[in-house]
């Protein structure tokens, strides 16, 4: 679900833009608020009528505020808070954003996101982990902080990613999942935007837009006199492709009061309080102020040699086969080995602490060492019940009525001594008593009715589901295997006498039919792989005496390895391989697994690629250890060097240093200007 939504999220988005705008102009709240909007621009400066233009972003619709700019592609966004330009004007002018800031900060600090009522594992904070991971740490950071631009416009930049209505439109589906009734109105009517803010004058006051709206239009102003121009046909054009698009997203689907993306611009515009002419005017600034700061910021070039040289050096790499012990014979504790060297004492005949024995003791030897170890495999195909699942299917009417039944009432009363201190019918003191007994009664009246049934047990079985299962059945009584088996060395008795068991059962209380379909004809041992998964060792740990044999190991590595004997323990066994010494049956589940491997020098590693380097060419390496990777060699097979630089880094320091270009020449603007 979550590949779903990451995927879909552009369409998400769209969608809810169709119906919010859909809602707004075709439902007559458009006519209601029109006048207002446009009075609302009557004698208002230039630079007002900027800020209310670019203060509200096309990312940020939500329910209170339906008129979100889809005019406005984030020009504050994108220009000056992403860039670091906006950090900049805020460290210029300290004194004359701090009371805004300080205002701002004081409603954030007692903000808390969503939670649903019913279900609190329902909040905001649950789908921010799993769509904005650091949307959470970053509203902490903000709450806790001092309030500072830095934290402010990190959270907000976080919240784009990942607007309110994709929040929105997330926890009302979750919630539908789960609930069927009592869902939270809020969903439906409340904004998901955090404290409240509709627009980037909420966020960072009405004095802060304006001083970006004063410094981009002054911007403009100098490109202006450097030469920079644009025409007002272009400057249409880049609006009325923003607006068609959405008008191309709901054409068709409801009766449209416009004919095109133009008259979809022009309803907008007049429903802000301005003119056509205004917002030529204002996208005009834009678009010079734009196009001054990506010149600048693109004319920043990256000098690919010394990059090719870097990442020559970075990317150097040399490819080796690694030979090295396999995963569950990596060892990382004592404690660990404790479970190695007690299956190696329980199977084999070591004749050194070191000693990786090449084959097995006998069968009846390790047997009556570890009885667990030893045994068959089967392949059963199995239907199981219970009377405990039985007893579910029996009705409150039945129960009631068994219980109510005189000869069933005297046993009641035996088994439950304080219903014979009571008076009056049967129905009466049951309905009179108190749950808990209730429920102890109802129980027992229900073991009671499957007992004198003995033939629903044999309805389940054959009626129930087939399952098929390959296990392995040891000589120790103890196993566990199937619920309710609670000696499976007489269940693996009966199946070699016969092949289909029904209605089986050792507790009389869970019943199954099996069939066996095959079965190792000789017993076999463990490995020590399939020992670990099966959990029979710890038990052998003590009765083996493994911490003695553990410290016989660990006296006999060298003074080097004596803290991670755990990891030193197969390098002699390693090493003799490495000389092909031929391996027994026991020994070959210790085998080294071989596989070719590519060492960078950029990627962190086990294996130094300096190491590698000291080699020849198809030569072997000394046998190594590691405390998480165990024992290994390796051989040195080919050795490369790449100078080409990954576009996508390159790409990455292009963008970087445009935007330190950008802030440099930004800086020098704001020491000129006249604010």
């Amino acid at each position: 679900m979550l590949q779903f939504f990451r995927k879909y999220q552009k369409i998400f988005f769209l969608v809810v833009t169709f119906v919010i705008v859909t809602t707004f102009l075709f439902f007559g709240t458009y006519q209601a608020m029109a006048p207002s909007f446009r009075g609302k621009g009557e004698g208002e400066s230039y630079t007002a009528q900027v800020v209310r233009f670019l203060e509200t972003e096309n990312w940020m619709i939500s329910r209170r505020n339906p008129l979100a700019n889809f005019l406005n592609d984030g020009v504050i966004s994108k220009e000056f808070l992403e860039t670091g330009m906006g950090e900049l004007v805020a460290q210029k002018y300290p004194e004359r954003f701090q009371e805004d800031f300080t205002a701002c900060h004081v409603k954030e600090k007692t903000y808390i996101s969503y939670v649903h009522p019913t279900i609190p594992s329902l909040s905001a904070e649950m789908i921010w982990s799993m769509f904005a991971p650091d949307m959470s740490a970053k509203l902490k950071t903000l709450q806790e902080g001092s309030g500072s631009f830095k934290d402010r416009c990190a959270l907000l930049l976080a919240q784009k990613q990942f607007p309110p209505t994709f929040l929105s439109q997330v926890l009302h589906y979750q919630e539908q999942n789960i609930l069927k009734a009592n869902q939270d109105p809020r969903l439906a009517k409340d904004d998901m935007t955090l404290f409240g803010y509709q627009t980037l004058s909420d966020w960072f006051g009405s004095k802060y837009m304006t001083t970006l709206a004063e410094l981009l239009i002054e911007t403009a102003q100098v490109a202006r006199k450097l030469g920079y121009k644009v025409s007002k046909e272009e400057v249409l054009a880049d609006l009325l492709c923003k607006s068609n698009d959405t008008f191309q997203e709901i054409k068709g689907k409801i009766p449209l009061p416009v004919q095109n993306g133009h008259g979809l611009m022009q309803l907008y515009v007049g429903q802000m309080g301005m003119t056509e002419e205004t917002v030529l005017k204002i996208w005009e600034d834009v678009t010079l102020f734009r196009r001054l700061m990506h010149e600048v910021g693109d004319a920043a070039l990256v000098d690919t040699l010394p990059m090719s040289q870097f990442f020559a050096f970075a990317y150097e790499n040399a490819t080796i086969e690694l030979f090295q012990s396999p995963s569950h014979c990596r060892l990382k504790s004592l404690e660990e080995m404790q479970q190695l060297e007690a299956y190696i004492a329980a199977v084999s005949n070591k004749s050194s602490p070191l000693d990786v024995p090449q084959e097995y003791a006998s069968v009846d030897v390790v047997a009556s060492r570890a009885p667990d170890l030893v045994g068959r495999r089967y392949t059963i195909s199995f239907v199981h019940t219970s009377k405990k699942a039985l007893q579910a299917k029996v009705s409150i009417k039945e129960t009631l009525d068994w219980e109510c039944d005189p000869s069933n009432w005297s046993d009641l009363k035996r088994q439950f001594p304080e219903l014979a201190q009571k008076t009056g019918t049967p129905f009466e003191i049951l309905e009179k008593m108190d749950p808990k007994g209730k429920k102890l009664v109802d129980a027992y009246a229900r073991k009671q009715i499957v007992d004198s049934h003995p033939e629903w047990v044999q309805e389940a079985l054959s009626g129930g589901q087939i399952k098929e299962k390959e296990l392995f059945l040891s000589r120790s009584p103890s196993q566990k295997t199937f619920e309710g088996i609670t000696n499976p060395v007489q269940l693996a008795d009966e199946l070699m006498v016969r092949t289909e068991l029904v209605g089986y059962t050792q507790d009389q209380n869970n019943y199954y039919s099996f069939y066996l379909k095959d079965h190792d004809k000789n017993e076999e041992i463990l490995t020590f792989k399939e020992a670990l998964k099966s959990g029979v060792l710890p038990a052998l740990v003590g009765k083996l005496e493994a911490k003695k044999l553990v410290q016989e190991v660990v006296d006999a590595c060298p003074s080097s390895y004596k803290e991670m004997a755990f990891a030193y323990r197969f390098a002699p066994f390693i090493a003799a391989q490495w000389n092909n010494i031929s391996l027994g049956k026991l020994g070959r589940q210790f085998a080294p697994e071989k596989k070719e491997k590519t060492i960078t020098r950029c990627e962190k590693g086990f294996i130094p690629l300096d190491d590698i380097f000291t080699l020849q060419m198809g030569s072997y390496s000394d046998v190594k250890v590691d405390a998480v990777e165990g024992a290994y060699f390796y051989r040195f097979v080919d050795k490369r060097e790449d100078k080409t630089v990954p576009v996508e880094k390159l790409i990455q320091m292009q963008s970087i240093l445009s935007k330190e270009a950008r802030c440099k020449f930004f800086d020098t603007c704001l020491k000129k200007s006249s604010l």
